[in-house]
C-alpha cells in the first residue's frame, strides 16, 4: 500500500510542477517545499484533498507575492479537485 501511496502522490503533486497557470509564479518561490509538502501529506491520505489543499495553498502563497493563479483554468488541475 505505501508504494502505491508513493506512486499516487508524485504523479499527482508533480502535475502542478508542470501547470502553465503556475508557471510565472513559481520563479518567485521554491515549488519543492510545496511538492514536498504534497507528497508527505499525499502519501499519509492519498486522496485529492491532500493534493487540492496543496494547491489552494500554493496559490494563497502566490497571490501574496502578487501573481493571481486562477489554477481552476486548468483544466486537469479543475477535474481532480471537483472529482
Amino acid at each position: 500500500m505505501y508504494i502505491q501511496s508513493q506512486l499516487y502522490a508524485a504523479t499527482h503533486c508533480q502535475k502542478v510542477g508542470h501547470s502553465r497557470v503556475f508557471a510565472a509564479c513559481l520563479r518567485t518561490l521554491d515549488w519543492k517545499v510545496y511538492r514536498a509538502w504534497c507528497v508527505k501529506d499525499a502519501c499519509v491520505k492519498p486522496t485529492s484533498t491532500s493534493v487540492c489543499t496543496m494547491i489552494s495553498a500554493l496559490a494563497y502563497s502566490c497571490a501574496i507575492r502578487g501573481v493571481h493563479v486562477d489554477w481552476m483554468a486548468d483544466e486537469q488541475l479543475a477535474d481532480f479537485c471537483q472529482g
